[in-house]
């Protein structure tokens, strides 16, 4: 998430809807965040406060934590009645990614576009333009998703937009690679890794590197990287260690269709019912049914029908 734009408000004031949303701020707890904004709120007056916009959006931030979506959207109407309309735009597109509603994420994104560029806000503009382009990845319009990606990378900063620029070659090279141009979608993904500024995102881009190695049939290379993600994995992050096993042991059964990598298949699985990874369940009933395609008809329906059926429910 991009940060709160609040955290630029560094006014000193002593009023108590100041102080209600300086002890908001400082709370642990969401709850207790949302209950202190409320007060601070309520004894603000003055709409045309320069607080009262930030505080509608730290609302919408923290009741979209909690899943509250119909609050999040009552308060960006209101941000967005306020004039605030890219700000409101932005989260509306925020809100909907939580939904899964790729179609209004891109068009708010859009339009939260139009208005950073009509402010002259080339970095917001391009922050804009990479959601555009991750919600056209998601629906599959790669061409679409590609032009919006390269459009970002004109305009983020090179030192300060570290996360955006290695997302925006992480989705060109999704790009590429849905479209069979596997060296193209294996550079994107080597200057996505160069960009990454933690282990995770870091591993994620190598499996992704792991996973064009596996289309070119070079199982030796995909299988090392696979090994490496697997072993450095968090030992709690088990939607992670899920991925990677799956496609180690399921790589492994490539290299050689004689070796029992069903073991290995069968805990990934384990591991993403546990964790609710429904994107996961579903790669992993297709895993299952291609590898006991020839050795067991039986547990080869069984497991086409679950890929089946969860990809419908998903």
């Amino acid at each position: 998430n991009e940060k709160m734009s609040s955290e630029a408000y560094e006014q000193t004031r002593t009023d108590s809807s100041f102080t209600y949303f300086e002890k908001g701020k400082n709370s642990k707890e969401i709850r207790d965040k949302i209950s202190n904004f409320n007060k601070a709120i309520q004894s603000n007056t003055d709409k045309n406060d320069t607080l009262y916009p930030l505080l509608l959006d730290y609302k919408i931030y923290y009741h979209q934590r909690l899943k509250e979506y119909d609050s999040a959207f009552i308060f960006a109407d209101s941000l967005e009645r306020m004039a605030t309309f890219a700000l409101a735009l932005y989260r509306k597109a925020a809100i909907n990614r939580d939904l899964d509603d790729q179609e209004k994420v891109f068009l708010y994104a859009f339009e939260a576009r139009k208005r950073y560029l009509e402010l002259e806000d080339s970095a917001k503009a391009a922050r804009r333009s990479l959601e555009m382009a991750i919600a056209q990845s998601r629906m599959q319009d790669y061409t679409g998703s590609q032009e919006s990606a390269t459009e970002a990378l004109r305009h983020l900063n090179k030192k300060k937009d570290l996360q955006y620029l290695s997302s925006a070659h992480n989705i060109i090279a999704i790009a590429y690679r849905n479209r069979g141009f596997y060296k193209d979608a294996l550079k994107e993904y080597k200057n996505a890794l160069r960009y990454a500024s933690n282990l995770d995102d870091s591993l994620t881009y190598k499996n992704n590197i792991g996973l064009v190695y596996r289309d070119l049939e070079n199982y030796e290379e995909a299988i090392s990287i696979f090994e490496e993600s697997y072993s450095k994995v968090s030992e709690n992050d088990y939607s992670s260690k899920a991925r990677y096993l799956n496609n180690l042991e399921f790589t492994k059964w490539l290299e050689n269709n004689d070796k029992d990598v069903s073991p290995g298949l069968l805990k990934a699985l384990e591991w993403r019912k546990s964790s609710n990874d429904h994107t996961g369940i579903v790669s992993s009933y297709e895993n299952l049914a291609k590898f006991y395609e020839k050795t067991n008809k039986n547990l080869a329906l069984k497991y086409s029908e679950k890929w089946l059926n969860s990809g419908k429910e998903n």
